[in-house]
């Protein structure tokens, strides 16, 4: 069967009594549990569909193997196929299983003049990964320990929100001792660290804002707020420690630039008519739906001011309702909008 991708949310650390340590434990006990599955053959995907939708390969010097698969999986095996994802679902979903499995069949027993490895990777012996060979996995553990030297030696940052899960992990990191002042308001800078194991994000670290009275954050890419970013069809050989220290070190410029970015947001006023206009924009671009507009605009004269400033931050305390790619998406847009105040 294919496995969903369930309702993913930000934790607070602090309330679930669990600090970077915790994130590390249980990063170590789930890599434990990975297994990386080599499958070679003369077609453009050796991998069978099942009519109960399971996988089934025979890995390099190992017996038969049929397992469930995850929806990226499935996707990513559609994806090399040539063969829409959404359509061989939808054969399954409508009682046509035959159907969806001899169409999967006839895309992916294309034959190839040169044999194809692909790596399936394996989590409690559930697929979730269907990659080439190009693909490099960075470990969740090795990030965690780099970023904990770190910020052990700078002393500033600590880490406040966490997402850790088999297949990806993105977690926020705030200096809370020194804030930025603006017009009374008090923000936190910081920065966040994401990486995936399963091919659908890259390595990154960006630098990010907490506004700490309502937990919205702000996350910029502009104006060098992308610290680091490492695509995995790369080997991952920088130390570490001094990555994530190289990147602490451009906080400080950032953390300018910023300030003088809020002023002029926090003084710039939207009449009504440019208020309907960015509330337009973040529907149509953040894909909002009608709810998530309206939340957006009644936030704005009673949590927040009219300004460029309360609608940035509209966005961002609606984003809490979200999963966290569209959270995410959206804080970055946010982002956007405060560089182009």
């Amino acid at each position: 069967m294919i496995i969903e991708k369930g309702f993913e949310s930000l934790k607070e650390l602090g309330t679930e009594n669990v600090g970077l340590d915790g994130l590390i434990d249980k990063a170590e006990d789930m890599e434990t549990r990975w297994r990386d599955d080599f499958v070679t053959g003369h077609r453009i995907v050796p991998v069978d569909l099942t009519r109960n939708l399971t996988a089934v390969y025979t890995p390099d010097s190992m017996d038969t193997v049929e397992a469930d698969l995850t929806d990226t999986a499935f996707s990513q095996l559609c994806q090399r196929a040539g063969v829409p994802g959404s359509y061989i679902k939808k054969c399954y979903e409508t009682g046509r299983e035959d159907l969806a499995v001899e169409n999967f069949f006839s895309f992916t027993h294309t034959p190839s003049r040169d044999a194809s490895t692909m790596r399936l990777r394996v989590f409690d012996g559930t697929v979730r990964a269907a990659l080439s060979m190009q693909y490099n996995p960075f470990d969740h553990p090795e990030i965690l320990y780099g970023v904990k030297k770190a910020v052990g030696k700078d002393g500033r940052y600590e880490a406040n929100e966490a997402f850790l899960s088999p297949d990806r992990m993105h977690i926020r990191f705030v200096d809370f001792n020194n804030p930025l002042k603006v017009h009374g308001d008090r923000l936190y800078s910081g920065f966040t660290v994401s990486s995936s194991n399963v091919g659908t994000a890259a390595f990154s670290i960006k630098y990010f804002l907490y506004r700490f009275a309502c937990k919205n954050g702000i996350v910029r890419v502009q104006h060098g707020g992308i610290l680091f970013r490492q695509t995995h069809l790369q080997e991952f050989l920088q130390d570490g420690e001094e990555l994530f220290a190289a990147a602490i070190e451009k906080m400080h410029a950032i953390d300018q630039i910023t300030e003088k970015q809020i002023d002029t947001a926090m003084n710039r006023r939207l009449t009504a008519q440019e208020l309907s206009f960015y509330l337009d924009k973040a529907q149509t671009e953040l894909h909002l739906g009608k709810k998530g507009r309206e939340k957006a605009a009644d936030l704005i004269g009673t949590d927040y001011d009219p300004t460029m400033w309360g609608f940035i931050n509209s966005i961002t305390d609606t984003a809490h309702d979200y999963t966290l790619d569209t959270r995410l998406s959206m804080e970055q847009w946010a982002g956007n909008m405060l560089a182009a105040a």
